[in-house]
């Protein structure tokens, strides 16, 4: 097992052939969320469980045209100043059991439920770096990518040895 892991982690000290991507000198235009943007975003929100300030999905849907102008002042002012509003830092942790009869603590993993509104602010953050990433990522990525799991890392890994 052991030679399976040293050619496993050995991968990554082989030589780089790829091409760094170049990074610009010049000035970014800065990050500006829209009303349109905010509209559009609160629009799509799916009907799930409201953060700690019990606001939820429905409510922003229905009064998008209502509050667009208000949220994206406060996105942007977060934007500007590098500072996010202590009410969209807070969450609930709820435990959920891993198993159908749980007996202990341990039976339960914490599942923490943050502001819809927190949530909408980080996907338009989320998209914005994203923007910036390569498209062609390394096949072999699994962490901190869309539908990629350690199951899929450890498919491939037994597959080939």
């Amino acid at each position: 097992m052991t030679p399976h892991y040293q050619i496993f982690y050995a991968r990554f000290d082989r030589d780089n052939t790829t091409t760094p991507v170049p990074l610009s000198c010049d000035e970014d235009p800065p990050f500006v969320i829209t009303e349109h943007d905010v509209r559009c975003s609160l629009g799509k929100l799916r009907d799930k469980a409201a953060g700690p300030d019990n606001i939820k999905p429905h409510l922003l849907r229905n009064c998008r045209s209502q509050l667009a102008s208000v949220l994206c002042f406060i996105f942007n002012w977060s934007l500007e100043t590098s500072t996010v509003p202590i009410c969209f830092k807070r969450s609930t942790i709820i435990p959920v059991p891993k198993q159908s009869s749980p007996l202990n603590l341990n039976d339960y993993r914490p599942v923490a439920l943050t502001s819809v509104l927190m949530k909408c602010f980080e996907s338009f953050v989320l998209k914005y770096l994203k923007s910036f990433l390569p498209r062609d990522f390394d096949p072999f990525q699994f962490a901190y990518r869309c539908n990629r799991s350690i199951e899929d890392a450890i498919a491939i890994n037994t597959m080939k040895y």
